[in-house]
């Protein structure tokens, strides 16, 4: 079964970060993007989470998933969109961190809004959260996260910088966790590609293998990490009326200290909730399994050590095509 962290996902956020957000969350839940192309985009202020992104080229067809049963209000986690994982993916030994981290569930501030006025620039939005009273309890650390959004005609780019802002090293997680519109996985709409030859470890069956696959279909319930990722992951997507390629270009660094920075090969994540553990979520309707693919790079396989005074940056880049899929 995948794993636990996908089931009912209010048992997983503590009652204590809950009634803090609810005591926060008054007024805009969501920022608004868009592109002179037309494209658009929606971020949800918790956890900076990216609900909606279409292209100019498609603008009646969100390239993300989003669970009809999510809110955005704070009232639980957000199924679905481009959730950001901090500090942890399991829950922490010896910490009393959620699965899949407070991040996802904190209401972020907006640090600014810059709409582009031209088609060859980006329209940018930036956002920001950091250690509390409400993070402490669960996370002894001092720390700022700041999230980069931009958007163009045909792709999104999301940046999230980790500031250890602690006078100790932090260690932790990360995974900007995107979930791929795809239409019924059941009918093999949808193929992986990018992974072959990189070691990957199955949370499902618990073991470690290198995948032989040039590419691969999803059709029931997965939840791999894959090490050391080189290339682009790609999703092919066979819709109804087009094909779609969406590509995730992704690259992580350390930097700080004067140093020049260090640049780091991530992980991905490859996941999909399955019947049993749809069912089995309050937030997540029975059947919207079906219909999405979660592609998640980011560090997990170790824990990400950064010193104090320096910072980790993750970023990516979604870029959707029209193309003929044999």
């Amino acid at each position: 079964m995948v794993r636990s962290s996908l089931l009912k996902s209010a048992a997983l956020v503590s009652s204590t970060l809950l009634a803090s957000l609810a005591a926060a969350n008054t007024g805009q839940e969501t920022v608004k993007m868009a592109h002179p192309s037309g494209a658009t985009a929606e971020i949800a202020l918790v956890g900076a989470t990216v609900i909606s992104f279409t292209t100019a080229a498609h603008p009646d067809r969100d390239v993300l998933f989003m669970s009809k049963k999510s809110q955005v209000d704070g009232s639980n986690a957000i199924q679905g969109g481009i959730p950001i994982v901090f500090p942890n993916l399991d829950s922490s030994m010896g910490f009393k961190v959620p699965d899949r981290g407070f991040a996802r569930t904190t209401k972020w501030s907006v640090v600014s809004e810059q709409p582009s006025t031209e088609r060859d620039e980006d329209s940018v939005a930036t956002f920001r959260m950091e250690s509390s009273d409400a993070t402490r309890p669960m996370w002894p650390f001092e720390f700022e996260l700041e999230y980069e959004v931009r958007l163009s005609s045909d792709s999104i780019q999301t940046k999230l910088i980790v500031h250890n802002t602690d006078s100790k090293h932090i260690e932790f997680d990360v995974v900007l966790d995107n979930y791929i519109r795809t239409n019924d996985i059941l009918k093999d709409s949808v193929k992986i590609a990018g992974l072959q030859n990189v070691d990957y470890f199955d949370r499902v069956t618990k073991s470690t293998q290198n995948d032989t696959r040039e590419s691969f279909t999803i059709t029931k319930g997965v939840d791999s990490i894959y090490k050391d990722v080189f290339k682009d992951v790609m999703a092919y997507i066979r819709g109804d009326t087009y094909d779609q390629i969406v590509s995730v270009h992704f690259s992580a660094l350390v930097f700080g200290g004067g140093h020049k920075p260090d640049y780091f090969q991530t992980d991905c994540v490859i996941r999909n909730p399955g019947q049993m553990s749809a069912e089995a979520m309050e937030d997540f309707g029975d059947d919207e399994y079906r219909y999405t693919v979660a592609i998640g790079p980011g560090i997990v396989s170790e824990k990400q050590v950064i010193a104090p005074g320096f910072g980790y940056e993750l970023s990516q880049l979604i870029t959707v095509l029209e193309a003929g899929i044999e």
